[in-house]
C-alpha cells in the first residue's frame, strides 16, 4: 500500500478538530468584551503553562533520561486547560465582585 493513503487516514481525526475550532471562532466573535477578555486571558495562561512546562522538560531531558511525551496530547491538554482556567477566572471575578 502506498504511503500517502496511510498518511491521509492517520491525519483524518484532525478534520473534526478543525471544524470544532471554526465553531469556537464563530462563538468567540459573538462574545461580549468581558468574556472575550477572560477567554484571551485563559489562553495566555494556558500558553504560558505549556511553554514553561515544555522548556523545563527540555532542560531536564538534556541532563536526565526522561520518558517520552506524546505530542498528540498537547491539543486536548490546551483545550481542557483553557476551559478549566476560564472557569477559575470567572469564579474569581464573581468572588471579587461580591
Amino acid at each position: 500500500m502506498p504511503v500517502w493513503p496511510k498518511v491521509a487516514v492517520t491525519v483524518m481525526p484532525v478534520l473534526p478538530l478543525i471544524w470544532a475550532f471554526m465553531i469556537f471562532r464563530v462563538r468567540y466573535r459573538a462574545l461580549d468584551e468581558y468574556m472575550k477578555a477572560l477567554t484571551g486571558e485563559a489562553f495566555l495562561w494556558m500558553i504560558g503553562i505549556i511553554c514553561f512546562t515544555s522548556f523545563i522538560y527540555g532542560m531536564l531531558a538534556m541532563k536526565f533520561v526522561m520518558p517520552p511525551v506524546n505530542l498528540a496530547l498537547v491539543l486536548p491538554v490546551v483545550f481542557g486547560g483553557h476551559g478549566l482556567i476560564l472557569a477559575l477566572l470567572i469564579w474569581k471575578d464573581h468572588e471579587e465582585s461580591n
